[in-house]
């Protein structure tokens, strides 16, 4: 059997638990997670157990959650029972229970809540691969990421190169540039469902959609520009879920925006005309 990674987490936590273990999977381990490996019908006592048992290190997710979890100190008990390596990792601040502090204080933690994602990844994958566990599709334990991240332990930061910081623009310009296309598509929508002026509302249509598509791509590469410059030391961690969020925000929340100030200023303004009128 390969040797494979059991998560050990609180419910409350199921997302990060399920983060880490998509990348790690995404990167040739094995993993085993209760969300994915215990099926109808299965005797999930007896899964847990066998899982446990079969696994080469435990992944503890340290939470103030999984530190309260009967099932959790279940786990962990049955992990050092069996002689399995336990890795903590500090999801969200807590204490260790007393019960548990001397045995895992016996045991490698790593901070996931100091520094980026993607360097407590490749302390995470360096942890793995010294207990054993190999991965087939991860640069991160190549040597010259480990003697990297080893240099940025001792306090020598790396430079970002420019090369990665002008790649993230064409991202923030696409997104930008979606976002704005889609302003214009919604708030005409918001428009003729309200009853707004729809005479030629195609050509309009053609023109608002394309121009500001074009026009949001534009501003994205200038936001983009100014935004990678000031977050030039985390450039290497930006990706296009960073990004995204400008198409939810121009597209979806700028027309919002718009029909709102836009009742409020009719408000204000009929408001207006009936105290001139009392007065």
């Amino acid at each position: 059997m390969a040797k494979r990674v059991f998560i050990s987490y609180s419910r409350k936590d199921e997302e990060f638990a399920k983060k880490i273990a998509l990348d790690l999977e995404d990167r040739g381990g094995t993993v085993w997670i209760d969300q994915a490996d215990i099926r109808g019908g299965d005797r999930w006592r007896e899964e847990l157990e066998n899982a446990i048992r079969d696994c080469q290190v435990m992944l503890l997710l340290v939470s103030p959650d999984s530190m309260k979890s009967k099932y959790v100190t279940e786990e962990i008990l049955q992990a050092t029972d069996s002689g399995k390596t336990i890795i903590s990792l500090l999801y969200k601040k807590a204490e260790f229970p007393k019960s548990l502090e001397r045995i895992l204080r016996e045991f490698q933690f790593l901070d996931f809540k100091q520094g980026s994602y993607r360097q407590n990844m490749v302390d995470l994958l360096a942890a793995l691969t010294d207990e054993g566990l190999t991965f087939s599709h991860a640069p991160e334990v190549d040597t010259q990421r480990r003697a990297e991240r080893r240099r940025e332990h001792l306090g020598v930061k790396e430079k970002t190169k420019w090369g990665t910081v002008f790649s993230k623009l064409p991202g923030w310009g696409l997104a930008w540039g979606l976002g704005w296309g889609l302003f214009w598509l919604v708030l005409i929508i918001i428009m003729s469902v309200t009853g707004g002026d729809t005479e030629g509302i195609g050509e309009f249509l053609q023109l608002a959609v394309l121009g500001g598509i074009g026009g949001g791509f534009v501003g994205g590469l200038l936001a983009g520009l100014f935004s990678m410059i000031s977050l030039r030391h985390f450039a290497a961690n930006i990706d296009w879920r960073h990004m995204s969020s400008s198409i939810r925000i121009w597209g979806f929340g700028g027309p919002i925006g718009v029909v709102i100030a836009g009742w409020l200023a009719t408000v204000f303004f009929n408001f207006t005309e009936y105290v001139s009128a009392d007065c």
